[in-house]
């Protein structure tokens, strides 16, 4: 009868070089991944000032509160997703009029500009080039309504995925 520890070195011999193959090959795997994430999702009270400065409309001065939510697009593949690769540009349909909407911030810095096409109540992005890890945070500031958000969006070979928000704050996510 064998030792078992003998036999436990002969077995990690034999599975060891079998691992250690395999994982180059997963980490080779070319995968283009574009994220979605709600960062925020708040409700600001309005008064006549703030109104002003976050332009909203005359008509819409009634109105008592707004929402303000972060997003975050990002590669969070690893490979380079370039302008050519979107079948349908993503876009973002709110559950209210979008007031303002503007990119706060690129990661790494300055790595992606953009301009935003700002609709009634939709925010499409422009088919821009996004190297791996690279990111932009938009805010934007609509209606109150808490109708959800619907995101849309392809690439060729790859997928745009909804990241798992860390506060929901009452939306209701959904993938075209």
């Amino acid at each position: 009868m064998t030792d078992p520890f003998e036999f436990l070195s002969q077995l990690m011999v034999a599975v060891l070089p079998l691992i250690a193959s395999v994982i180059p090959l997963l980490f080779s795997l070319r995968r283009k991944r574009i994220s979605v994430e709600i960062l925020s999702d708040t409700l600001i009270s309005l008064n006549e000032e703030l109104s002003k400065e976050i332009q909203v409309p005359a008509k819409e001065h009634t109105l008592k509160q707004v929402r303000l939510i972060l997003i975050r697009i990002r590669n969070s593949g690893n490979v380079t997703i370039r302008s050519d690769d979107y079948l349908e540009p993503i876009q973002l349909r709110f559950g209210g009029t979008i007031f303002r909407s503007t990119v706060v911030e690129g990661a790494p810095s300055g790595s992606i500009v953009m301009d935003l096409e700002v609709g009634k109540d939709l925010l499409a992005f422009p088919k821009v080039s996004f190297r791996p890890r690279s990111s932009v945070t938009i805010s934007t500031v609509l209606s109150a309504e808490q109708k959800g958000i619907m995101i849309d969006g392809r690439i060729v070979d790859g997928q745009v995925s909804i990241a798992k928000p860390k506060t929901q704050g009452g939306l209701s996510l959904a993938l075209l």
